[in-house]
């Protein structure tokens, strides 16, 4: 081998760019270290001003305050003033279920009522049956009473046909008995100059008897009578009675008869006409009036009065009187 000198290699030199970027990297760590020995100040930003709302803006904030549950709907539908589809489905969720809850409470309440309208109409019909029987039973007892007059009106009016001959029957018992009352009197009452009704019906001894009519008297407290005949029949001995209860002593009743007292300290004043009244001819009383004293400290007296004459029904009449004060 050739003895060959070794010479040391010069080194490469440095291209432009690697010279370049070794300068970078010297610069970024120079840059580095002084912000490590260096606090580093946050940069202030200018605060923004808030916009001023509009009109529109105001008017819709406004209303919403008054809204129940704003504040839980603008929770649900908006964050940083964006809006949330999650809170949309939670709603969506809310107002289903609070819907069928709503329709459940509704249900119930619609089938308590329609169960309170079954029970009502139940209850009607059961009502309604029972009249309807007692109206079945009223019948069958009406016609039971009703075949005799069936039977004889048949075999009595054989020319008329079937359907008359009942009513025929009827219009000549209705004659029969017109006939027959026709011979009666039939008296009527006027006091001081207002006419007063009969009581109706068939009355009994011991029955309790209401005024039917009511009479203000005047200051001089007198009670004037006067008794009519509204038949065609002739009036003979018409006989009134009064009865109150009400001390001798507080009355003044000339021309009338002091009976002998009843029951409850009632006392009775009667008076009778000797003359004979015919149709539409009256009795009248005026000259025997009778009077209330002043001793008499009560503001009411109940009067029962009683009308007959010779063949004549008896009349009864209730009246309250009262006093000025």
């Amino acid at each position: 081998m050739r003895n060959q000198q070794l010479t040391p290699r010069e080194p490469k030199r440095k291209s432009i760019f690697s010279h370049r970027f070794s300068r970078i990297e010297h610069g970024f760590l120079r840059s580095t270290n002084q912000l490590r020995g260096s606090k580093v100040q946050p940069v202030e930003r200018e605060k923004e001003t808030p916009e001023e709302p509009t009109l529109n803006q105001q008017v819709i904030h406004d209303v919403a305050e008054k809204v129940p549950f704003h504040k839980t709907f603008k929770l649900l539908f908006f964050r940083d003033k964006k809006f949330v589809k999650e809170g949309f489905l939670v709603f969506l969720l809310i107002a289903v279920l609070s819907a069928f809850a709503g329709y459940k409470w509704e249900k119930s309440r619609a089938d308590s009522e329609m169960a309170g309208v079954r029970q009502g109409n139940e209850k009607m019909v059961n009502q309604l049956k029972g009249e309807l029987s007692a109206t079945k039973q009223d019948r069958d007892k009406y016609q039971i009473l009703l075949a005799p007059y069936e039977a004889y009106a048949l075999a009595k009016y054989t020319n008329a046909p079937i359907d008359q001959r009942l009513e025929l029957l009827t219009a000549a018992m209705l004659s029969f008995t017109n006939q027959f009352n026709a011979d009666k009197p039939i008296l009527g009452l006027q006091i001081n100059g207002q006419t007063i009704n009969p009581l109706a019906g068939n009355l009994k001894k011991g029955d309790d008897l209401y005024p039917n009519a009511t009479i203000q008297l005047s200051t001089n407290r007198e009670i004037s009578i006067v008794v009519v005949n509204d038949s065609e029949a002739t009036a003979e001995h018409i006989t009134v009675d009064f009865f109150a209860g009400i001390d001798v002593t507080n009355v003044v009743a000339n021309g009338w008869l002091l009976e002998v007292p009843g029951a409850n300290n009632v006392n009775n004043w009667r008076i009778t006409a000797e003359a004979s009244f015919g149709q539409f001819e009256n009795l009248y009383l005026g000259q025997y009036p009778i009077k209330i004293l002043p001793n008499y400290k009560k503001q009411f007296l109940t009067a029962h009065i009683r009308l007959h004459s010779d063949r004549s029904k008896t009349f009864m009449f209730v009246v309250l009187f009262v006093f000025p004060n």
